[in-house]
């Protein structure tokens, strides 16, 4: 079996409740309810600040812009969500 690849932002935006289940979780059973349960165990973390530290030295990541016809246009800033960890 191969294991789903999965990208931060669809993750993120399920657990948040603002879009899809990912196709790639609904392949593996039991997945979706394990993601479900590290995603509370993070937020406890972060909630209790032990991962403070650690959050604010993470450096910021930037992606590519493109215009239509694909040429670069500009770089913008990655947002945090929450499962990127914030």
């Amino acid at each position: 079996m191969n294991a789903p690849k999965l990208a931060y932002n669809s993750v993120a935006a399920w657990l948040d409740g603002k879009g899809p289940m990912p196709p790639g979780i609904g392949t593996v059973k039991g997945l979706d309810e394990n993601l479900r349960l590290q995603d509370r165990v993070a937020q406890k973390l972060r909630r209790s600040g032990i991962y403070t530290a650690h959050w604010i030295s993470k450096p910021s990541k930037a992606r590519p812009v493109f215009e239509p016809e694909m040429s670069f246009k500009d770089l913008e800033a990655d947002t945090k969500n929450r499962a990127q960890g914030y």
